[in-house]
This record gives structure tokens, C-alpha cells and sequence, in this order.
């Protein structure tokens, strides 16, 4: 019988976005305001687009992102990371979505941006022990750093894992 730990590790598809100017924000802005006004609505965000149902009213509790039954999500600072709780079609093209409903939500609303790698492969993930290790990890960390614009962009491992129909544009509402 696998131990609690090998279930964790796992082929997952994984993106590492990150809040553009949070340095600069850090340092101009009295840490309250930070994390009372500009960190309250990301995590209002976050929420949003993670569960995709009406925009909170208030901050909801951070575990709560990580109730959904396809994406798991941890934040840490001005870093966010969504991951695939299972390697199926429908727990990618959750991640996918998930990351396209934060950039648009922080695109339209308020003066947040950000942007994200996304990645596939091995890794080990247990976040009841804040574990998040492995090769996707960092792939999808180091194309999130290599992007001068607001926005995502997928590894080559990333877009292996797609299916065919919708890498070949068949199924275009991917």
C-alpha cells in the first residue's frame, strides 16, 4: 500500500504566477496598506478565479483556495501557485482556465498584474506540509521570469501534455 508521501508524488501540470511591481509596492506603501487594501483584493481575486462564482465581499479564508476539486493553489507573498490535483484533461484545462480568469480579473480590475510559467511534469506536492518540489516547479518559475509582459506563456512540457485536438486547434474553446 503507498505511503501518504509517494501519493503525492505525481506528474502535475503547475503554474507559478507572480504580482508584477510587489517590490516596488513593498517599499512605497506602509505594509498595511499592502496587505489590507492591494494583497485583500488579490485574495478576493484569487478566489474568483480559482471557484469561478460570484466575486467575494470579503477576503475569503487563503485555505479556501485550495478547495477546488481539480486546482490546488498556495500563495506565498506576491506568488502564486496553481497546480493540477490530478494529471486528467479536465484538472489541466481547470489550471488553464484558473490562470486565464486571474489574468483577466487583474487586468480589468484594480492596478494588479501578473504573470505566469506553466509547466508539466514529476513532482511532489503535499500542501497539508507545504511540500511543492520538483522539475515543473522551477520550469514553470523560469519562463514566468523570462516574460517582459503581462500575461502566460507555457513550457514545451506544457504544451506536450495538451491534448492533440487542442493543440491542433480543434478545440479552439481551450
Amino acid at each position: 500500500m503507498p505511503t501518504h508521501q509517494e501519493n503525492r508524488h505525481n506528474n502535475y501540470f503547475v503554474a507559478v504566477c507572480d504580482i508584477l511591481g510587489f517590490s516596488n509596492l513593498i517599499r512605497t506603501k506602509e505594509l498595511g496598506v499592502v496587505v489590507g487594501q492591494a494583497l485583500a483584493w488579490f485574495r478576493k481575486a484569487l478566489s474568483h478565479s480559482v471557484h469561478k462564482v460570484e466575486f467575494p465581499d470579503a477576503v475569503p479564508p487563503t485555505p479556501d483556495l485550495d478547495r477546488h476539486t481539480h486546482v490546488g493553489a498556495v500563495l506565498f507573498s506576491d506568488t502564486v501557485q496553481f497546480y493540477s490535483k490530478e494529471d486528467t484533461d479536465d484538472a489541466i484545462r481547470e489550471v488553464l482556465e484558473t490562470v486565464a480568469w486571474l489574468i483577466f480579473e487583474t487586468m480589468m480590475q484594480g492596478k494588479t498584474r501578473i504573470r505566469a510559467g506553466i509547466a508539466y511534469g514529476e513532482a511532489f506536492i503535499d500542501p497539508e506540509n507545504s511540500l511543492f518540489v520538483g522539475q515543473p516547479i522551477i520550469d514553470a518559475h523560469d519562463m514566468e521570469e523570462k516574460q517582459q509582459w503581462s500575461g502566460a506563456a507555457l513550457t514545451q512540457s506544457a504544451v506536450d501534455r495538451l491534448p492533440e485536438a487542442v493543440r491542433s486547434g480543434k478545440y479552439a474553446d481551450w
